[in-house]
C-alpha cells in the first residue's frame, strides 16, 4: 500500500479496477422515455374526470342520494386500495396467459387494465341502460357499484404495472428517477388549464 502526501491510501488493486473495461449500461432511448411519459394519459384523464365530475353526476343527474353516492365512493376506494397491493403481487408472480409470451409479463397486465378502464369508464358517465324508468335507488346503486368495482380493477392494473415498468425498461438509477420525474411533470401540465 502506498500513501500520498494527503494521507489517503491507494492500493494497486484499486487502480486495476479503475483502468479496466467500462461496464456502463446502455442509455434509454429518448423515444422510449417519451413513450413512457405519455403512456399513462388514459389513467390521468380518467382521474381528472372521476374526481371533478363523478359525484356531481351521481347526485344531480342520476338523482342518487348523497348517502348512496358516498357509499359508492367508499366501496370503490376500498376496492382500489386493496387491489393495488394484490395487483402488485400478481404481476410479480404470475403471467397473463397467452399474451405474456408476445407482449411481456407487465405489459400484458397493463393492456388488460387499459381495456377495462376504457371499456367501463363510459358506462359510469351515462344513465343506467339496464335499469327501468322506475328503478329503485338500490338497483341503480348495485349497477354503478359493479361498474365502479370492475373499473377499479382496470385502474389498479394499469396504474401499478405502469410504475412497475420503470425498473424493467431503465437500466441506470438516474434514468429511473428521470422517468418518475417525466411522469409527474406530464401530470402537472395536464392539471394546468
Amino acid at each position: 500500500m502506498t500513501y500520498s502526501r494527503s494521507g489517503s491510501s491507494f492500493s494497486a488493486d484499486q487502480g486495476k479496477h479503475r483502468s479496466g473495461p467500462s461496464r456502463s449500461k446502455p442509455r434509454l432511448p429518448i423515444f422510449q422515455k417519451f413513450s413512457f411519459s405519455v403512456g399513462h394519459v388514459l389513467n390521468d384523464t380518467v382521474v381528472g374526470a372521476w374526481i371533478s365530475y363523478m359525484l356531481i353526476f351521481q347526485t344531480k343527474v342520476l338523482g342518487l342520494s348523497h348517502r348512496t353516492a358516498g357509499f359508492l365512493w367508499i366501496v370503490s376506494s376500498t376496492v382500489d386500495a386493496a387491489l393495488c397491493i394484490v395487483v402488485g403481487y400478481i404481476c410479480d408472480n404470475y403471467k397473463f396467459p397467452l399474451l405474456a409470451r408476445y407482449y411481456g409479463k407487465r405489459k400484458s397486465f397493463h393492456l388488460l387494465g387499459t381495456v377495462l378502464v376504457a371499456g367501463f369508464f363510459p358506462l359510469l358517465m351515462m344513465p343506467c341502460f339496464v335499469c327501468g324508468e322506475e328503478s329503485s335507488e338500490w338497483v341503480m346503486g348495485i349497477y354503478y357499484a359493479t361498474i365502479m368495482i370492475v373499473h377499479n380493477i382496470g385502474w389498479a392494473l394499469s396504474q401499478v404495472t405502469h410504475l412497475a415498468l420503470i425498473p424493467e425498461i431503465s437500466k441506470r438509477p438516474n434514468e429511473m428517477v428521470e422517468l418518475h420525474a417525466l411522469r409527474w411533470v406530464r401530470i402537472l401540465f395536464a392539471l394546468i388549464p
